[in-house]
């Protein structure tokens, strides 16, 4: 499940290619459906999921992991500030690691290099690496890193009957979706900058039912998007 910000990032770049649509209500109190639009016609109500490449009903695996991994370098990034000078970390760190989040902060703050954008390395066993590069003072508590294995991978294959499968799955709250809207679309977001969503999209020769919604479209993020039904 993408954050709300995630989802008005992805709806942001949809309506860049479909202005028609305009934003009625994006309250992040908003739940179902996710958006309200308006066009021509009057309101839409706009759900927006995300498909993975190992989407399953007990969730993605590969997301899981990227979120785990995230999680751990936001808290070394707390533990490293305020008292550690403004670093930019580029991690690649495995699914679960060994390290104390403490003990790599307080490395991070003693590899900090003296000279301004100049990188150390920082390596601890089982694999856990740490690029850091000293940032000017005036950036402050600085926590915008990045894990780098987070973005790398190999591209899969989007098989249509996920796609099936994730329409179907949100068409039994359509129900739910019209107290809003009469009218209710999906927007489905394959991101493809995180390794979880390294997918290609299935051959233009897929076809799809819309399962009661009025459209259905598919983001290949940040690229474009395109209506299946």
């Amino acid at each position: 499940m993408a954050s709300k910000n995630a989802e008005r990032l992805y709806l942001e770049h949809f309506l860049k290619e479909y202005p028609c649509f305009t934003i009625e209500d994006a309250s992040k109190s908003r739940e179902a459906p996710d958006f309200i639009l308006r066009d021509s016609e009057g309101l839409i109500g706009f759900e927006v999921t995300q498909i993975f490449r190992d989407t399953s009903p007990a969730g993605s695996p590969s997301r899981a992991a990227e979120a785990r991994r995230m999680k751990f370098l936001r808290k070394i990034a707390d533990l490293y500030y305020p008292s550690g000078l403004p670093i930019l970390v580029k991690a690649a760190i495995p699914d679960r690691p060994d390290e104390d989040p403490s003990t790599v902060a307080d490395a991070l703050r003693a590899t900090r290099p003296a000279v301004l954008w100049q990188t150390e390395t920082v390596s601890f066993p089982g694999d856990s690496k740490y690029l850091v590069t000293a940032l000017p003072a005036e950036l402050g508590s600085y926590k915008r890193w990045q894990c780098l294995n987070n973005h790398i991978g190999w591209v899969g294959r989007l098989e249509r009957k996920t796609i099936v499968d994730c329409i179907q799955e949100k068409s039994k709250k359509l129900t739910e979706y019209k107290r809003a809207a009469e009218r209710i679309a999906l927007l489905l977001v394959v991101d493809r900058t995180v390794k979880s969503g390294m997918i290609n999209p299935p051959g233009p020769e897929s076809t799809f039912n819309s399962e009661g919604f009025s459209a259905v479209y598919l983001q290949i993020y940040p690229n474009k998007a395109a209506r299946l039904v």
